[in-house]
């Protein structure tokens, strides 16, 4: 998947929508000797995970399921 930008598109935007987006991340993680290895992963995402690092994840994430809220027409509310 790649994280790239619609700056070619020369329409503007109707509405922020907000989504729940499931993705599947690769990470490495040290694994100490008390550790489980979701304490591991756990660790090093919440403490060393930089933005450059979470692009970099991101750019090989895979998005399993997306979900939106249903946009009302205006045709309904009228």
């Amino acid at each position: 998947m790649s994280a790239q930008s619609h700056t070619e598109d020369t329409n503007e935007p109707e509405e922020f929508i907000g989504a729940r987006v499931d993705v599947t991340l690769t990470v490495g993680a040290l694994l100490y000797d008390d550790d489980t290895a979701e304490e591991a992963v756990h660790r090093e995402l919440s403490e060393k995970l930089t933005e450059r690092r979470a692009m970099a994840l991101l750019e090989d994430a895979t998005v399993t399921n997306v979900e939106c809220p249903e946009i009302k027409q205006d045709s309904e509310t009228n």
